[in-house]
């Protein structure tokens, strides 16, 4: 298509292993959290058209920090999202500033419940992040990727926080309208 590159994706759910640990060991063994949010964003891409879509599941992969961005850095995204719960922001923003350092032109997005209340904080004090997808991010992920592959600017995309300089722009919300059956 003219006017459009191809944009290397990667979707990342963060979670170290362990992460739910108790002495018992329950939670290991009965409670690993699937992640099921990157996979119901990778299927939104590649039914959009989006080829290069690849996932990290950090819990399932048993990563350890420097494994994890060596994993990152291997893939070269031109868009990184990340998909955070809790304690997962700290090691996000920790890990973004070594991916910034070595791809300095890769998108971070973040994505989550807890990052959608966050935003405008997270962008006005976090440099690497480039934007943050607010609710439910199916169709916002779709847009924002077709957004980067056309060099658009992101201010007509619904469901993103993103910064425009110094300035933290917050678009309108996203209403899906979707039934959970339809996704």
């Amino acid at each position: 298509m003219e006017g459009k590159r191809a944009v290397k994706i990667l979707l990342v759910h963060p979670q170290p292993p362990g992460f739910l640990r108790t002495k018992t060991g329950f939670y290991d063994k009965y409670c690993s959290m699937e992640p099921l949010g990157i996979c119901y964003l990778a299927a939104a891409l590649r039914q959009a058209g989006f080829r290069e879509v690849k996932l990290i599941d950090r819990g399932t992969s048993g990563f350890t920090d420097g494994e994890l961005l060596k994993a990152i850095l291997d893939e070269q995204p031109d868009l990184l999202g990340f998909s955070l719960f809790g304690a997962d922001i700290a090691c996000t923003l920790s890990l973004s500033v070594k991916i910034k350092q070595s791809l300095p032109n890769v998108h971070i997005t973040l994505g989550g419940h807890q990052v959608t209340f966050i935003a405008e904080e997270l962008l006005k004090t976090e440099p690497r992040i480039d934007s943050i997808v607010i609710g439910d991010g199916d169709d916002t992920i779709v847009e924002l990727a077709h957004a980067l592959s056309r060099s658009e600017p992101l201010s007509s995309i619904d469901g993103i926080s993103f910064r425009d300089g110094d300035k933290v722009i917050k678009n309108r919300p996203r209403f899906s309208g979707r039934h959970l059956d339809e996704l």
